[in-house]
């Protein structure tokens, strides 16, 4: 697994706080939202206003976005979330 410290290093390109770089992670991943905010112990909701908000950070208009945006700055999503 990668380090937090190059996780987090990185995790400025996209500019995202660590829940959105997480719920970006787990999105681009394959788990639906109801699925990431069990995982994260958040709402559904909450999950879906940080979805929002990576959106508006990145410029993306869905969610396909964010997934092809995480994917070509990180890589394999699976290896990337910070606990």
């Amino acid at each position: 697994m990668v380090s937090n410290k190059i996780v987090l290093k990185n995790q400025k390109s996209m500019n995202l706080s660590k829940t959105e770089f997480n719920v970006a992670a787990y999105l681009s991943s394959g788990l639906e939202t109801k699925i990431i905010a069990h995982k994260m112990n958040r709402s559904n909701h909450t999950v879906i206003a940080h979805l929002r908000n990576i959106r508006k950070k990145n410029g993306c208009k869905n969610i396909a976005d964010i997934t092809r945006e995480f994917t070509l700055k990180y890589g394999d999503p699976r290896l990337k979330t910070i606990d």
